[in-house]
């Protein structure tokens, strides 16, 4: 029976059975295969998966520092606040400063004025008698009334 199959076969038919078989002989090959460039395929697959976690976990890290940065940017800031008013005060303590000094000099001169004139009239005090004393009395005391 076979035989007769064969025989009255033309070289067309013959062409699309061994076609066919070497179709299913690849298709088989294909499926049951796993070596090659399905390995390659599922390892870029790994690959790209890792690489899509890494890039998700680097987003949330990102974030994290995103906020951080915010925070410092505030404290930065505040401090920066802070520091202007402390200069402010420095400033208005430094003009408290330099008009002290000058009344301090101020009362330094008069000081030494005073002095030089207390000497003077230790040295050589000034002798008042009669009218001239009483005179003189009378003008101290309405000086420091």
């Amino acid at each position: 029976m076979f035989s007769k199959i064969f025989t009255n076969l033309t070289l067309k038919d013959w062409t699309i059975i061994v076609s066919v078989i070497i179709a299913i002989l690849f298709s088989i090959n294909y499926f049951m295969s796993s070596s090659g460039y399905k390995k390659e395929i599922k390892g870029l697959e790994n690959k790209n998966k890792n690489i899509q976690e890494e890039r998700d976990s680097l987003k949330t890290v990102n974030k994290k520092l995103e906020k951080e940065a915010e925070e410092y940017i505030k404290n930065i800031e505040v401090y920066q606040s802070r520091i202007d008013s402390v200069q402010k005060l420095i400033s208005k303590k430094d003009n408290e400063i330099s008009k002290l000094k000058l009344t301090a000099s101020s009362y330094k001169s008069e000081y030494e004025k005073t002095k030089k004139e207390i000497e003077k009239l230790e040295k050589e005090p000034i002798k008042r008698v009669g009218d001239n004393l009483l005179n003189s009395l009378k003008e101290k005391t309405k000086k420091n009334e």
